[in-house]
């Protein structure tokens, strides 16, 4: 089956769907998406967006954009009932932490990309997938309120309550596995809070926020809280049985919380959910494969969900541009590049609640003091203070694909420069310097420290260090540069060659080194 050919119809018009369609449609496949909401939802929270959801949108035309919405909070003002509030500066805590990190407005980034795509994709809102019947040729999908329709393929990125998966895979309890807490995210009419400060009210066991947007201030809210048993469904479901519980939930808290819960009756947008993981692998089945968090979601509000469907969805298109429209390869190949990836991030989120909720007063008291000797301390002390944040942030920063530079071209009709399909050798077909998303190779776009980005070709790297490149032929450590080489003997015969490493952590292959004995 030829891309050009295959028709998919992805479930969901938030983040995961419109970023899949536009690779999809660029390496020539006709995606087509569906979205049970009447139209696209507007505000939300903010959402982290890690160096390799920066480095797509890089490819994708829209970084400029999403850097101008940037609402990453850079002041901080922790206040407890009591006891006398803390502010500190992020900005500070954010160097060294990763080049590439900028903080957006959920609806804003969802409204992005619908834009990025809308010319070129089909959307059809206000509808949902009601049945789907596979059989060997494709998938029979029919609609709650459109004509029925036979696609190719079928993607669930509808979320975590994913209506695809339940149809598909099974009912929503086999996969969503809950971390011990939840969410509420509104905005309370009249709160206005500058843009780039937020204000957290610490308890045990709780935590309100409120932060401004960048546009015109408008404040929101967000209140998380532990509880050993997930609230059912139904419950949060009931507008008004969820702010009851939200209201005993942060009882007998001072600061601003009682201004949010008096808010809470006026507020029309109250989103309250569970925090919880999807656990789905593997997340394909026939024709049919789950994206975003309808297929692995890390956690919300505290698993970095963002990121992960951007690498996601971008790992999906290029896996079925490599095959040629093979699904059944495309979706094993896909599963085993990320399977790593998001096992890596599904261990965000237990230790984020444990950082965000502390247990008892002391570990509250401690979290205080912690922020409170940051700005005290030397640089090196205070980013082991924030282990925890680190480790996060180095989980999500390091996609699947990055720092390998074993380059296959020439995905069977990939777009070339000027939009047309050309297949492998064609004249304007891409070059293997020019391999990744926009090309339509295989791997996705290098990374800031590869060495593909700094020119160096691949196979004057051919001889590195023989035992980890026969164990790994398309790894390389990030930031290697090549040095003029000096040779020394090798006792094992032949030469090595030494090269030098830039930055922390950064692998250092390197042959045995000479004798000194005189």
């Amino acid at each position: 089956m030829e891309p050009r050919s295959t028709t998919v119809l992805i479930s969901g018009a938030g983040i995961a769907g419109p970023l899949l369609a536009y690779w999809l449609h660029r390496y020539g496949f006709t995606p087509v998406v569906v979205e049970h909401a009447p139209a696209l939802r507007a505000g939300g929270h903010p959402v982290d967006l890690f160096e390799p959801a920066m480095d797509i949108a890089d490819q994708m035309g829209i970084a400029p954009w999403i850097r101008e919405a940037d609402t990453t909070t850079r002041t901080l003002r922790l206040e407890r009932t009591g006891r006398r509030p803390i502010e500190l500066d992020l900005d500070r805590l954010s160097t060294g932490a990763t080049e590439r990190h900028v903080e957006v407005m959920r609806g804003d980034l969802s409204a992005l990309l619908h834009e990025r795509t809308r010319h070129d994709v089909e959307y059809v809102f206000g509808d949902s997938v009601r049945s789907l019947r596979e059989d060997p040729g494709g998938v029979d999908v029919e609609f709650d309120h459109g004509p029925s329709r036979r696609f190719d393929l079928v993607v669930g990125a509808d979320g975590t309550r994913s209506v695809v998966r339940r149809l598909a895979f099974g009912p929503d309890d086999r996969f969503h596995h809950y971390v011990g807490g939840h969410v509420a995210v509104f905005a309370p009419p009249g709160l206005r809070v500058p843009a780039g400060r937020m204000t957290v009210h610490l308890g045990v066991g709780r935590l309100a926020a409120v932060y401004g947007t960048p546009d015109d201030g408008e404040g929101r809210a967000v209140l998380l809280f532990r509880r050993a048993e997930e609230i059912p469904a139904e419950e949060r479901r009931d507008r008004d049985r969820s702010r009851a519980l939200l209201r005993a939930a942060f009882a007998g808290e001072g600061g601003r919380v009682p201004e949010l819960l008096a808010g809470l009756d006026a507020a029309e947008d109250l989103y309250f959910d569970a925090i919880g993981q999807v656990r789905s692998d593997p997340w394909h089945r026939g024709r049919i494969v789950l994206a975003g968090d309808a297929g692995y979601a890390p956690g919300a509000a505290v698993g970095g969900g963002t990121t992960v469907a951007f690498v996601g969805a971008h790992s999906l298109a290029r896996w079925l541009a490599r095959t040629g429209g093979d699904h059944a390869a495309a979706f094993a190949g896909h599963r085993e590049e990320l399977r790593d990836y998001i096992g890596r991030a599904h261990g965000i989120a237990p230790t984020a609640m444990r950082t965000l909720l502390p247990t008892s007063a002391a570990r509250v008291a401690l979290s205080a003091a912690v922020l409170r000797a940051v700005p005290l301390l030397p640089a090196r002390l205070w980013r082991a203070l924030l282990s925890t944040e680190r480790r996060a942030t180095g989980v999500l920063s390091k996609a699947p694909w990055q720092n390998r530079v074993l380059v296959v071209v020439a995905a069977p009709h990939v777009k070339g420069w000027d939009g047309r399909l050309r297949g492998p050798g064609s004249p304007g077909a891409p070059r293997p310097e020019e391999a990744g998303p926009r090309a339509g190779g295989i791997l996705a776009p290098p990374g800031p420290g590869s060495l593909l980005r700094r020119g160096v070709p691949h196979r004057r790297h051919h001889h590195l260090d023989r035992q980890a490149v026969a164990q790994r032929p398309q790894r390389l450590g990030p930031g290697l540069v090549r040095t003029p080489p000096k040779r020394s003997p090798d006792p094992a015969g032949g030469e090595h060659r030494r090269f030098r490493g830039r930055g922390p952590g950064d692998a250092r292959p390197r042959g045995p080194a000479p004798s000194r004995r005189r």
